[in-house]
């Protein structure tokens, strides 16, 4: 058994933009990437679950490869046994909630009845505080309500590593603090390996562990959150750990 959640080593090239992805993440952390827009966070995500297909390199998640240019080997996005929640969330708005969840319960699950892959959805929305709009179709959901639906569908998955891409983004400012303290409290729980694109250091603060920043399609940096924040390498860095919409400028480097 690996003690790496995570282990990359990829060029891919996406229209005029050109990844170079090196990564690293340990079997139960939770890591942010952070960096300006253009960066490459989110194709790094996309390119994780099999979304993009890299030129060359190599992809492992937990003991299994998932990509090899060298052999070549690319495993489908369903088989990679990674959760993906993206910044709108993907729910089918025409599915309630307990079939967006049934949706990803019968890909692990394909033998199962329906009656059974919906009673283990329920569950997990039961698990995560919305068993109560199982009927309900995500249009008529609060934006907290899609989250925990979303976040539910990825973990109907049963993955072994969860990717979030900007969880908060597509939520009202005065819901986010609620719903930020209710995705710390499921991730530490859960004790899933989860990587996660930020824009707000807030989010940082609260769901990360360790950062990674991203410049112009490479890491440059991999820290702790406190190390990260006393000697950010770059303009972007310093203006990120000196500003957040709920504390002091300077309040992390005091």
């Amino acid at each position: 058994m690996t003690s790496r959640a995570l282990q990359v080593d990829v060029q891919v090239v996406v229209g005029a933009f050109a990844l170079d992805l090196q990564l690293e993440l340990g079997a139960t952390e939770r890591r942010a990437l952070i960096g300006p827009n253009g960066s490459g966070k989110s194709i790094a995500l996309r390119t994780l679950i099999g979304a993009h297909r890299p030129n060359r390199g190599v992809i492992w998640v937990g003991d299994r490869c998932v990509f090899d240019s060298a052999r070549p080997l690319a495993l489908p996005p369903e088989a990679r046994r990674i959760g993906y929640l993206p910044q709108d969330y993907g729910l089918f708005p025409h599915l309630s909630a307990a079939q967006n969840v049934e949706f990803a319960v019968r890909s692990r699950h394909p033998q199962w009845s329906r009656s059974e892959r919906l009673q283990r959805a329920v569950a997990y929305l039961d698990d995560l505080g919305v068993a109560g709009s199982r009927a309900r179709r995500p249009g008529v959901l609060s934006g907290g309500e899609r989250q925990r639906v979303a976040l539910a569908r990825a973990l109907a998955a049963e993955p072994t590593l969860l990717l979030l891409d900007e969880p908060m983004s597509a939520l009202d400012i005065e819901v986010r603090r609620e719903v930020r303290s209710f995705l710390r409290q499921t991730l530490e729980r859960l004790k899933l390996p989860t990587l996660l694109v930020a824009h707000e250091l807030d989010d940082v603060l609260s769901l990360a562990d360790r950062v990674s920043l991203m410049d112009k399609g490479a890491v440059v940096e991999t820290a702790s959150v406190e190390e990260a924040a006393r000697r950010p390498p770059t303009a972007f860095a310093c203006e990120f750990w000196r500003t957040s919409p709920k504390q002091e400028p300077n309040a992390l480097l005091e």
